[in-house]
């Protein structure tokens, strides 16, 4: 999804940008709030940084024109949160770091009974440039349940 959306960035940036005298800014406010479904109400809002770089976006996936969900990007990382029942209170939470070679862990918590919880973590091991190993920990109640290293290849 992420390289569906930026994908979807740069075919706009090229369509709608290179008028005569058109700015990062004019760009940045062509993008800013979006109808992502075609029901004729926004439902992706947008904030990039004075040089184009997208900051954060929120997201109504329900319809109802409340934000649901959030992204936070940050330099070499980003985070997400969401309110997956849709009762007005962020009851998710994932953020994922980033290095030169891509991302190196993520960390997945639920809220419980009004505390955060861990309940999944993955780090990416790296050897070479196609194998990767994924230490996959799984938590419940703050407790470690489960824990799988995954061996990967990419070509």
């Amino acid at each position: 999804m992420t390289k569906i959306f930026f994908l979807l960035l740069v075919v706009l940036a090229f369509s709608s940008f290179g008028q005569a005298g058109e700015t990062l800014t004019d760009l940045s406010s062509k993008l800013a709030n979006v109808d992502t479904d075609g029901d004729g109400k926004t439902d992706l809002w947008r904030s990039f940084s004075p040089t184009g770089d997208l900051k954060e976006a929120k997201y109504d996936l329900n319809g109802d024109g409340k934000e649901d969900k959030w992204v936070l990007y940050g330099v070499g990382n980003t985070r997400k949160e969401a309110d997956t029942n849709f009762d007005g209170v962020k009851d998710e939470r994932e953020t994922k770091l980033y290095n030169d070679d891509g991302m190196i862990k993520s960390t997945l918590e639920k809220l419980n009974q009004n505390k955060w919880e861990v309940v999944e973590e993955v780090e990416v091991k790296r050897s070479g440039q196609k194998a990767q190993k994924f230490l996959v920990k799984k938590f419940s109640a703050g407790k470690l349940i489960e824990e799988k290293l995954l061996d990967t290849i990419i070509d």
